[in-house]
């Protein structure tokens, strides 16, 4: 049973490298579970290029760190669009603990999927 879920699970995050609302989608999930590595394979090229891989993993960190402190995600709420090879959204998130949170993230397409990127 394990092994199925762990298959759906990637396949999802397969299915959802094409789609840049799931994308962000995934990153937040992957952040609430602690899943840095598989946060980090969301990031663009440029982005993990400019910040270095060190520092944009002690990001991710503090970013899962601090949703744990809220106790983690009980809502997350996507919205916004991509256009040809960009898009912008705004993510509402509501946590745990009742507070709530709105992130703008920008997204690029690269030749693997849809990535975070900086806007």
């Amino acid at each position: 049973m394990k092994k199925l879920f762990i298959a759906l699970f990637v396949l999802l995050l397969v299915a959802c490298s094409q789609n840049p609302k799931g994308v962000v989608e995934a990153y937040y999930n992957n952040l609430d579970n602690g899943e840095i590595t598989e946060a980090y394979k969301l990031m663009s090229k440029q982005l993990t290029g400019q910040a270095g891989e060190q520092k944009i993993r002690a990001m991710l960190q503090e970013q899962a760190k601090g949703m744990q402190k809220k106790g983690g995600i009980v809502s997350l709420a996507t919205e916004g669009e991509a256009k040809g090879e960009i898009g912008e959204f705004t993510v509402h998130i509501v946590y745990k603990d009742g507070t709530k949170k709105d992130d703008k993230v920008s997204v690029t397409k690269e030749a693997d999927g849809w990535k975070i990127s900086l806007r």
